[in-house]
């Protein structure tokens, strides 16, 4: 089974602040790593499963070799003896911006839903009508402004995913805006869902993100 890792520009451990030993692009996987023990977020070699991916977004993604135990805790797994086998090349910044803009249109669905079960049909025409996420924000904000009304918070969220994924678009911490813009849509998906439904509804979120990251990212591997 292919392993993957997410590390900062460098291969550097963002948690760790340690520098993985870096395939050198031509077929040579990086040096073998080894952990002493298993526990996690303090020792052993945190690798994930393609469905995790979107917990852990960061500007270089990896497929990972492994030998030995593998032992999952949530959203990683953890190994005793692993190395970088390949940079996956297609997790750019053109990537992170499309997966971003994938989010956005999520919150912005559900927000025309909570508008139209408010009965706001005409507010939710022009929302659903956006194609953008810069007309998602426009939109949403012009809702907000132009009503005395209580707003739904998902109007908030999709705002804040629109704006997001605008730092994903422009800023040099683009990883950083991607990783908000998933967390504000897996938290949209509470949002929406029905009081005890919230965290089901968070990690269905979740999922879609990861085949999503799959099926753009990782056909080649």
């Amino acid at each position: 089974m292919t392993w993957y890792k997410f590390l900062a520009r460098g291969a550097l451990g963002p948690f760790s602040g340690y520098t993985w030993p870096a395939p050198d692009g031509l077929g040579h996987p990086g040096e073998w790593l080894a952990a002493t023990r298993l526990e996690p977020c303090r020792s052993g070699l945190h690798l994930l499963r393609p469905e995790d991916l979107p917990y852990w977004l960061c500007e270089e993604l990896y497929t990972v070799e492994v030998e030995g135990e593998v032992v999952p805790h949530g959203s990683f797994v953890l190994a005793r003896r692993a190395r970088l086998v390949d940079r996956v090349g297609a997790w750019r910044q053109d990537a992170a911006v499309a997966f971003c803009e994938d989010c956005t249109v999520r919150v912005r669905d559900l927000a025309v839903e909570a508008l139209r079960a408010e009965d706001r049909l005409a507010d939710a025409g022009r929302l659903a009508a956006c194609g953008t996420t810069e007309e998602i924000q426009a939109v949403a904000e012009r809702i907000a402004e132009d009503t005395d009304e209580v707003v739904s918070p998902l109007m908030g969220y999709a705002l804040d995913a629109a704006k997001f994924t605008d730092s994903a678009r422009s800023s040099e911490r683009w990883a950083a805006g991607t990783a908000t813009t998933a967390f504000v849509t897996a938290k949209a998906a509470a949002v929406a869902a029905d009081g005890s439904a919230g965290h089901d509804a968070t990690a269905a979120e979740r999922r879609r993100q990861g085949e999503w990251l799959a099926s753009h990212l990782l056909v080649a591997h």
